[in-house]
């Protein structure tokens, strides 16, 4: 009900002009090879993308409504696709990806993540160290991806801790959500606490040998106050230490934060959203986690057979039995996307089977990504038919890998990212 309501005004929310852009992934390759950072925005997709809307002046092409409404329009250079849907949903997918990389400045790993610890492991967070104009730039275009996401639906694979999300909804955050990105953080400040309770004075000021002092989730080291090096934790203190160590790491990324929520409202007014709970808006922005079965059969129609068909029940047996990586794979190949919609109901394109009963064992299957469609051999086993998908979705990483006949990779292409 919430959904459709909000739903109701996205609808009525002027819409922006789609833009054109071109993207030559083999640079964005060798680029992300020598292990720099593209910290202006030039060689990575995501870089390229930024830096040609910038110069094209076209800011509200992130004001679409409906989950196959595309914001640009994509050639990838050198490849024979055509976008009429799957090559910008592979942008989409393969930005994403930078973004939640070393290659880009913009996000680092939480320390739940890189430390394989606790709750969230999969999460990344704004980099508190990334503050030139630049860097505020592209979490400005973060920001606007995002609302992206939320106003249509369509599913970014991104992956932020709560924290993130009820801070764009304003509200207010507890010890908890130091623990939902950082687990030894929280364990810390609640063992001194609990210390702080059993001990007598003397005993605790031997024991804990703390100052007012944190490290950032990006490991620099900071005073919770003026010369907080100096300051000694006690039991007369700890409460305002406690205070300050969570507002320290709360705010630790604020100016990024900032910039990325001015983004998000720069597509959709923030103000629209505050009948949502945290979760419901991760889950307009980025989708489903998982790849829920249910939910992709529900959307699945099929050609030159029936749901019954024995070739389309082995299919089914084989996807069930695919891990979350490649039931995500699997769509990657098929669509695009890593994800499905929180809501398929509006979706232009539905998942189609078409069995090809002409081919056989020996046959790979093939995806059409711009109508989310697998043609589908007559597979005579589960286990060929596992084998042969699995071949498929992994080997098969672009839409097109080959070069045109006519395509000349560029020297100057190469000049740029060897510099």
């Amino acid at each position: 009900m919430k959904n459709q309501f909000l739903q109701k005004y996205i609808d009525e929310l002027p819409k922006g002009e789609r833009a054109d852009v071109t993207l030559k992934r083999r640079m964005a390759q060798r680029f992300q090879e020598t292990g720099r950072v593209d910290h202006k925005g030039e060689y990575t997709l995501f870089g390229q993308i930024f830096t040609q809307l910038k110069a094209q002046n076209n800011q509200n092409c992130f004001r679409q409504n409906g989950t196959d409404e595309k914001i640009w329009q994509t050639k990838f250079q050198g490849e024979g696709s055509i976008d009429a849907g799957g090559p910008f949903r592979e942008s989409i997918t393969n930005i994403c990806s930078e973004i939640e990389s070393d290659t880009l400045p913009l996000l680092i790993k939480t320390p739940n993540n890189r430390n394989n610890h606790g709750e969230n492991r999969d999460c990344w967070i704004p980099n508190p160290a990334s503050k030139s104009p630049s860097h505020l730039e592209m979490f400005f275009f973060l920001g606007k991806l995002i609302g992206y996401g939320i106003r249509t639906l369509c599913p970014l694979p991104l992956h932020f801790p709560p924290s993130f999300w009820k801070y764009m909804l304003g509200e207010e955050l507890t010890s908890k959500d130091l623990k939902s990105f950082d687990t030894y953080s929280w364990q810390i400040l609640e063992d001194l606490k609990k210390q702080s309770e059993k001990l007598t004075n003397e005993e605790f000021e031997t024991i804990v040998q703390e100052t007012f002092v944190t490290r950032l989730s990006d490991g620099t080291e900071v005073e919770l106050k003026d010369n907080g090096k100096k300051i000694a934790l006690t039991k007369q203190n700890i409460e305002e230490y406690s205070k300050l160590f969570l507002e320290t790491r709360f705010n630790e990324a604020l100016t990024q934060l900032k910039m990325i929520k001015e983004g998000i409202n720069y597509v959709i007014p923030l103000s629209m959203l505050n009948l949502l709970t945290w979760d419901e808006l991760e889950s307009r922005a980025c989708g489903d986690k998982g790849v829920d079965i249910v939910k992709l059969k529900s959307i699945t129609s099929y050609s030159c057979c029936s749901e019954e068909h024995e070739h389309i029940q082995r299919f089914w047996r084989v996807f069930e039995s695919f891990n979350d990586e490649e039931r995500m794979l699997y769509l990657k190949f098929v669509w695009g996307r890593s994800r499905l919609p929180y809501d398929c109901e509006n979706l232009r394109d539905r998942h189609e089977l078409y069995l090809e009963d002409y081919k056989g064992d020996k046959d790979f299957p093939e995806a059409h990504t711009c109508f989310f469609q697998l043609d589908l051999p007559a597979y005579t086993t589960d286990e060929i038919c596992r084998q042969r998908l699995i071949t498929a979705i992994t080997m098969c990483g672009e839409i097109d890998a080959d070069r045109d006949a006519n395509y000349i990779e560029s020297d100057d292409d190469q000049e740029q990212v060897e510099e």
